[in-house]
């Protein structure tokens, strides 16, 4: 055979083949999407919830073979948490991921989670977690829907805007090296305060009562920013990304921290979907599911968390660079107020949670800190 023959022969296999490839690949019709889900959060897009959300929704499609779709709704554009609960009842919504407010209202028990001084910092948060996420299931599944996720809002924090008279009776008098150790110090910062409230969140109502604030002032989130324009509340509550994004940050010139602890109490962010939805998938797209949220959110993972820890400390920072400073109540004047914040637990049985579910959470928490306890 001519030498030419045997070069062309080579090549016309490798055409026949793309040829047949191509042919078969437009015959392939796309998969249909058996599943439209429509999710809301009164979280941005532009931050890292939507980074993450944005890359497990990659995953269950790709894993799912485009049988699910996952559409989110960002920033309040279904409402805020109250209205896309409402949503999700009348089906126009499936899933959410919903903080502080929407979770007691969907499953009042994980008002435990948010008692004042439950937690010292991120390490005993970590640990908890997976040891009463089948607690938490449980908990969601008889309110009608499905955990998928957790990660962190950050602690909260007191942040006030304290007068220039104040302000020098603070550095005169009651402030010591940076610090307050003085009770009765303590109370007169305290008793100074005109502190917003959540008005749905009466734990945080009982919070303040218990330690010593007087003037409570209760208003809906969207009422804050005008009230510290007027002057009518001059402290909030809540993580620094929190206050920078509502705009807080400017009205805020002091920094409340209680020693030993993080923040005076945890928030978290939850990612649940209806269970109604979740169990119409057949059994091997529950798992697909699961198993992707998961890879971000789940009990073991704090991929999330971390990123979201991380911006709240540059938003800490942020704002102690633009003129906020810190005044830290010592760790033996913070065991007094823990004391004395102590009645809100047995306060909430019956109302938000039993006492065999904080009996359970303060149990691993324990085991946790006792574990924890002299490591860096």
């Amino acid at each position: 055979m001519p030498r030419k023959l045997n070069a062309v022969f080579p090549l016309l296999g490798i055409f026949l083949f793309l040829f047949l490839a191509s042919r078969a690949q437009a015959q392939e019709k796309p998969r249909k999407i058996e599943f439209p889900l429509k999710w809301g959060t009164i979280a941005p897009v532009a931050t890292s919830w939507g980074t993450s959300i944005e890359r497990v929704n990659k995953l269950i499609e790709i894993n799912s073979g485009g049988r699910v779709k996952n559409t989110w709704y960002y920033g309040s554009v279904m409402g805020d948490e109250m209205d896309m609960i409402r949503k999700v009842k009348i089906g126009q919504l499936q899933g959410l991921a919903i903080l502080t407010v929407g979770l007691q209202k969907i499953a009042p028990e994980t008002g435990v989670l948010t008692l004042p001084f439950l937690f010292k910092d991120y390490r005993e948060v970590d640990c908890t977690f997976p040891k009463i996420w089948k607690l938490l299931e449980e908990a969601f599944e008889k309110h009608g829907f499905v955990l998928l996720g957790h990660t962190d809002v950050c602690f909260a924090i007191m942040q006030t805007r304290v007068s220039p008279e104040m302000e020098a009776e603070l550095q005169k008098d009651i402030i010591v090296n940076g610090k307050i150790s003085d009770p009765a110090k303590g109370d007169k910062l305290l008793k100074y305060l005109k502190q917003w409230a959540w008005q749905t969140l009466d734990i945080d109502a009982y919070l303040y009562k218990a330690i010593g604030i007087s003037n409570i002032i209760p208003l809906q989130l969207t009422d804050v920013l005008t009230a510290l324009q007027t002057g009518m509340v001059n402290s909030v509550y809540g993580s620094c990304s929190t206050t920078v994004a509502l705009q807080w940050q400017t009205y805020v010139n002091y920094i409340i921290k209680f020693g030993g602890y993080e923040g005076v109490a945890y928030a978290p962010a939850m990612l649940v979907l209806d269970k109604k939805t979740f169990y119409s998938f057949p059994p091997d797209l529950q798992k697909i599911f699961r198993d992707a949220w998961q890879t971000e959110l789940g009990p073991g993972s704090t991929r999330l968390s971390l990123q979201v820890r991380e911006d709240e400390q540059k938003m800490c920072q942020g704002m102690k660079n633009r003129g906020a400073k810190e005044i830290m109540l010592d760790s033996e004047l913070t065991k007094i107020y823990a004391e004395k914040s102590r009645p809100i637990y047995k306060m909430m049985e019956g109302k938000y949670y039993p006492p065999e579910f904080l009996q359970a959470v303060e149990k691993a928490r324990d085991e946790c800190r006792a574990g924890l306890e002299g490591k860096p």
